[in-house]
């Protein structure tokens, strides 16, 4: 069976406008390529591009480092637990069915 030999992040281009009226990409990671020791290559794809600005053409870059992310992959912040609810809050002769 083939192993891994070298694996590249698959991401599609969505150009936007600076504030200096520069054009420039967004980068969305949408997969992985990997080249297998045996020559073969395979694509695994997390998510398809849609939109008007999709022009069907896929890149692939070298994976960034843990330093280097993408603005894409940075951390969200952590969902606020919601407050335990209390049981008490209604009887169930309350519901009307």
């Amino acid at each position: 069976m083939a192993s891994p030999k070298r694996r590249l992040d698959v991401c599609a281009g969505r150009p936007y406008t600076t504030g200096n009226g520069e054009e420039k990409k967004h980068w969305i990671n949408v997969g992985r390529l990997t080249e297998w020791d045996d020559g073969g290559l395979s694509i695994e794809l997390h998510a398809t591009p849609t939109g008007s600005w999709f022009d069907g053409r896929l890149y692939c870059f070298e994976p960034k480092r843990d330093g280097e992310q993408r603005t894409e992959r940075q951390a969200r912040p952590q969902r606020r637990e919601a407050p335990p609810s209390k049981k008490d809050d209604f009887a169930e002769d309350d519901i009307p069915w």
